[in-house]
C-alpha cells in the first residue's frame, strides 16, 4: 500500500477573493475541504476548484509550493495562500505531475526544500512549453466554469463527462455564475449528470433571471409548453421584451414550439399566439435555420427533413 499517495487540491472561497488555498491531502478533497471549513472563521465554505491525484503528494505539494513562492504569489510564509491566476497554478501542478512520472526524478528529490530554481536550472525546464487553453477570466467562477464546459462539451482533449460537468457547475453556481444556473436547469431538464427533474430545473432558470440571465424566460417558457401554456405564453413576452435576442430565439423557443405543434398536438391558435410574436426576429431565424440545415447535412442528415421544414414554416408563414 502507498501510503504516500494522495492529491494536490486548489480550493476557493468567496470570502476571499483573489487567494487561492494550495494543499495536499491524503482523503478527499472534498473532505478536506468541509474541514477546512468548519476549522475556520471564514463564513463561507470551500470548494473544490482542482484536484490532481499524486504518488507522493506531500514532495508534489513542496515543489508547488517552491515554484509559486518563487515567482512572489505566496501571500504569507508557512501559509498555503496564494494570488495567482488559477491557470497558473494548474499548469505548474500538471508539470509537477509530468515530471514526478519519471522514476529517476523521483528518487532525486528527498532534499526538495534545498533545491534552488534558477532559469539555466529549473528542474522543469523539459516541460516550458506545456501549454494550458485559458479562458479570459473576469469573474470568480470563470476557471471553474470553464472546467465544466470542457468536460460538458468535451472541449480540447476533454472526454464529454456529465457527472463531473454538474460538479463544476455547481462549484461554479455557488460562486454566483448566472451561465452556471441555466446549464444546471438544462441538465436538470434533460436528466444529463442527474436525474430528470423539471421543478428543480424551473428554480435553477429562475435564479439564473435574478442574477441577470434574462434569456433564460425562454428556457421557462419552453418548459411549460407542454404542462401551462399561459405560463408559457407570459414567459416568452418576457424573453422578447427584456432579454438581448440572439441565436438562442431559434434554438429555445422557436424549436420547441414547432415541435410541439408537430408531435404533441398543440393548438394552432396557441401556437400562433406565440408563432406570431417572433416576427421582429424572422431574420435571425431565417439565418440560424439555414446555418442548422447545412450542418445537419454534413453531421446528421438523418434531421434534414425536420430542419427543412422548419425553414420553410419561417419563411412561408412568419
Amino acid at each position: 500500500m502507498n501510503t504516500k499517495q494522495g492529491y494536490v487540491y486548489i480550493l476557493i472561497n468567496p470570502s476571499l477573493k483573489g487567494l487561492l488555498k494550495v494543499g495536499q491531502t491524503k482523503k478527499d478533497p472534498e473532505e478536506r475541504a468541509k474541514e477546512i471549513s468548519q476549522g475556520t472563521g471564514v463564513p463561507t465554505p470551500y470548494i473544490v476548484a482542482f484536484k490532481e491525484e499524486f504518488n507522493d503528494c506531500e514532495l508534489a505539494e513542496r515543489m508547488i509550493h517552491i515554484m509559486l513562492e518563487e515567482e512572489g504569489y505566496r501571500v504569507s510564509k508557512n501559509r498555503e495562500f496564494f494570488e495567482a491566476e488559477m491557470s497558473d497554478i494548474i499548469r505548474k501542478i500538471m508539470i509537477v505531475k509530468e515530471h514526478l512520472l519519471s522514476d529517476e526524478n523521483i528518487n532525486n528529490y528527498d532534499n526538495v526544500d534545498d533545491i534552488e530554481f534558477t532559469e539555466n536550472e529549473d528542474l522543469f525546464s523539459d516541460f516550458e512549453d506545456v501549454e494550458i487553453e485559458e479562458p479570459i477570466k473576469t469573474n470568480p467562477w470563470d476557471d471553474v466554469e470553464y472546467i465544466a464546459d470542457a468536460s460538458y462539451y468535451g472541449y480540447d482533449d476533454e472526454l464529454e463527462d456529465y457527472d463531473k460537468a454538474y460538479e463544476y457547475y455547481i462549484k461554479a453556481y455557488k460562486l454566483g455564475s448566472p451561465t452556471a444556473c441555466e446549464q444546471l436547469g438544462k441538465m436538470n431538464e434533460k436528466g444529463e449528470g442527474i436525474r430528470e427533474n423539471k421543478s428543480t430545473a424551473l428554480n435553477f432558470y429562475k435564479e439564473a433571471i435574478t442574477r441577470g440571465n434574462l434569456s433564460c424566460w425562454a428556457n421557462i417558457g419552453s418548459l411549460y409548453l407542454a404542462t401551462n401554456i399561459s405560463n408559457a405564453k407570459k414567459a416568452y413576452k418576457k424573453y422578447l421584451n427584456e432579454a438581448v435576442i440572439d441565436i438562442k430565439i431559434f434554438h429555445t423557443v422557436f424549436t420547441p414550439l414547432s415541435t410541439q405543434l408537430r408531435y404533441h398536438n398543440m393548438g394552432k391558435n396557441d401556437f400562433n399566439e406565440i408563432f406570431f410574436m417572433l416576427k421582429p426576429h424572422k431574420e435571425i431565424l431565417l439565418k440560424t435555420a439555414y446555418k442548422m440545415l447545412e450542418y445537419v447535412k454534413e453531421n446528421q442528415p438523418e434531421l434534414i427533413i425536420s430542419y427543412r421544414d422548419e425553414l420553410i414554416l419561417i419563411e412561408s408563414e412568419l
